[in-house]
């Protein structure tokens, strides 16, 4: 009993340790990327990715807080508190239940939520910390994994039916929120727990017609969350035919590639965390069997020291291990296999556990009821990680982490039967898994954070003059980031909150400034994109689109057919664009270099339209294209010339320079109408008309 008090006390010191490190940190850092999207999602959900319904759920029911980024924040936090407690609440009583456990081997109430909890919290070492579809699906999983628990529990008690179909009916909803929210989760949770409540209901009746009650409740609860996403949230009809379009354009997406990523990058996590130290199981097997071989007048106490002297230094070789593969270090980027040491554990309880058992007992277990249930019950929390990783391009054990509550309780189950044979040692595999989680949860979300330069630590600095950034702290490259692009946006523009923007890799920009983003904020640049950022132009039924401000790297141009959709989506570019300034920024999350971008806005935008002014800009243009041409960098000469010759009326040197850069680059079609442009202008140019002729000539060679 002492014994586990001491585990109880060290496993709730530690949850509220990984509790309070993640309080700590909530007004820390702003992922430009990930968070950023995300947060758009919230604000402007009608401007957002079809895929992604959960945002709605959201707005429905906490809308009216009107949350920014903590706030957001602080309900990922709540939300994923109170479902880990019913969902340990939930396993407490279906263990207490069991007649298979024995009440005195049981972990008192505080350190069984305790080890829940934390379990729970793995998704804080990993993914950006704002509420997002990853940590939503996490919530979901917990009332999941938690409601059938519990129907599984009342289905030992009498009297109790209604109970359990109502429980199944809110399964049947919860799966079509899960669905919408992430459609890979929710196709696999409407399987895994359609399974879970047939084979449960048939192990106690043996009659698959007792099945049928149960199945239709799972039914009828599935039928009303569609009837209230229908009804209350969006038409279902055409969200099925724009994610259909959607998916259609995202290549990279495909079942098939998904499916490859998936068995490749887990295989890799099994050979790395498992494989190379398979002997380790196998040993404390044949070790422990040998043992148990003894008769038990012959299990002196010398050979019951000598059993946990081997399991001991096996342990620290394990523990060795994991620290020299860095195991207990964490974070998207970080360490793509901090998913091993869990596994580690998992298949070292089952080690422990396979010399106790001998045919007569699996025959034993076979026969009972209760303990088949168990069996049943704990495959079902081995698999739930998948259900929640499922889809995902990311490294696949990664992604478990944020799902791990499940295998936590496992754990304590198989700590409960390990304490049967071995007193000590379940405890301290219990342990090993808190540490390591704990250690991993506090790499992740501290020193490791999602896309943020720097640590938490770094993140002292305030941005005063955005609301959507008053309360969060950036870290001081950052902060001067943002800073600039505002000021130069602010200062020289009428930009308006609610106006269109589009900020390359960077949708946190959109969201800090008040932009909108057409139909996702997320905007990569490159052939690959081309054909997603064309749908996402053409699906945006935003208006103003020719107000629509442009955030670009400097080193990225646009492709021809990008240039092309974009003018027929009302942006008038390059025409009737012009770049208001550029600023450098050295982040190490994700472009991993000091890059620099411009801010590149409609004419129509600027603050001041006077005739003198912009022509001052056309010239300022003219010269920027002659520098390019120093250099030898003739395509960024004509873009230069090009925007030159949209701003000041009839400039016949841009034309005629373009023209003459087009010769350089062998395009003679381009150059003789430039050049013709320049005539039309200057019927005495005589350059112009020189370079026409010249430009025929070639072609005809």
């Amino acid at each position: 009993m002492k014994l586990n008090l001491i585990n109880s006390l060290l496993l709730v010191g530690m949850a509220l340790f990984a509790l309070l490190t993640i309080v700590w940190g909530v007004d820390k850092g702003f992922d430009l990327t990930d968070a950023g999207f995300h947060m758009m999602n919230l604000v402007e959900p009608d401007h957002s990715p079809a895929r992604f319904q959960y945002q709605w759920y959201i707005i429905k029911a906490f809308g009216w807080m009107d949350l920014g980024v903590l706030g957001y924040k602080y309900l990922r936090i709540a939300l994923i508190a109170v479902s880990a407690l019913f969902f340990a609440w939930a396993g407490q009583q279906w263990i207490k239940q069991q007649p298979f456990f024995k009440e005195d081997e049981k972990l008192p109430t505080y350190g069984f939520f305790g080890f829940i909890l934390l379990g729970s919290l793995m998704g804080f070492s990993l993914q950006p910390t704002t509420l997002s579809y990853n940590n939503m699906t996490v919530i979901f999983l917990l009332l999941v994994g938690g409601g059938i628990l519990r129907y599984l529990t009342l289905l030992q008690q009498t009297g109790t039916a209604w109970r359990r179909y109502l429980i199944l009916g809110v399964l049947g909803w919860i799966t079509i929120i899960t669905f919408f929210t992430k459609f890979t989760s929710g196709a696999a949770l409407f399987a895994g727990i359609g399974a879970m409540v047939f084979v449960s209901k048939f192990n106690r009746t043996q009659s698959w017609i007792s099945t049928l009650p149960a199945l239709i409740a799972f039914g009828v609860g599935l039928g009303f969350g569609l009837l209230i996403h229908q009804f209350f949230i969006a038409s279902i009809p055409e969200w099925s035919q724009t994610l259909g379009q959607e998916v259609a354009v995202m290549r990279k997406y495909s079942i098939g590639d998904i499916l490859y990523r998936h068995f490749y990058t887990f295989f890799l996590g099994l050979d790395r965390g498992l494989f190379s130290l398979i002997f380790v199981p196998i040993g404390l097997f044949f070790s422990l069997k040998a043992y148990n071989m003894l008769e038990e007048e012959e299990r002196k106490p010398i050979h019951t020291k000598l059993l946990y002297g081997a399991f001991g230094i096996t342990l620290l070789y394990l523990i060795g291990k994991a620290i020299q593969l860095e195991l207990y270090q964490s974070g998207m980027f970080y360490n793509k296999f901090a998913f091993d040491i869990f596994m580690i554990v998992l298949v070292a309880m089952f080690a422990l556990l396979l010399p106790f058992v001998n045919i007569a007992q699996l025959k034993k277990m076979a026969g009972s009821i209760e303990q088949r249930e168990v069996i049943l019950m704990t495959a079902f929390l081995l698999v739930l990680p998948f259900f929640g990783a499922f889809g995902t391009r990311n490294h696949l054990p990664l992604q478990f982490l944020q799902y791990l509550f499940a295998w936590f309780l496992v754990f304590i189950i198989g700590y409960y039967i390990i304490k049967r044979e071995l007193k000590y040692i379940g405890g301290i595999l219990l342990g090993i898994a808190a540490v390591f989680g704990l250690s991993q949860i506090i790499s992740g979300y501290v020193f490791h954070p999602q896309r943020l330069n720097g640590s938490l630590f770094d993140q002292h600095a305030k941005i005063g003059n955005l609301d959507r950034a008053k309360d969060v702290k950036f870290e001081p490259s950052t902060k001067q980031f943002v800073t600039r692009i505002n000021k130069i946006i602010k200062s020289k523009t009428k930009f308006k909150s609610g106006d269109p923007m589009i900020s390359f890799y960077y949708p946190g920009l959109t969201y800090l400034l008040e932009g909108v983003s057409p139909s996702s904020s997320w905007f990569k640049m490159g052939n690959f994109y081309d054909l997603i950022n064309c749908y996402r132009l053409d699906a945006s039924d935003l208006e103003k689109m020719d107000r629509t401000v442009i955030i670009k790297p400097t080193d990225q141009v646009f492709s021809d057919r990008f240039e092309e959709c974009m003018r027929n989506n009302g942006l008038k570019y390059p025409d009737a664009y012009v770049p208001l300034g550029k600023v450098a920024y050295k982040e190490t999350f994700y472009m991993g270099k000091e890059k620099e971008y411009e801010v590149i806005v409609p004419i129509k935008l600027l603050k001041t339209q006077s005739k003198s002014e912009l022509n001052q800009i056309a010239e300022d243009f003219l010269e920027e294209g002659r520098s390019y041409r120093g250099i030898g960098d003739f395509e960024a000469s004509i873009e230069s010339f090009k925007r030159a010759s949209n701003i000041k009326e009839k400039y016949v040197d841009a034309q005629f320079l373009m023209c003459d850069s087009y010769i350089q680059m062998e395009q003679y079609d381009r150059a003789i109408n430039a050049c013709r442009k320049a005539v039309v202008w200057d019927p005495d140019h005589e350059r112009a008309k020189k370079r026409i002729k010249m430009s025929q000539a070639a072609k005809k060679k």
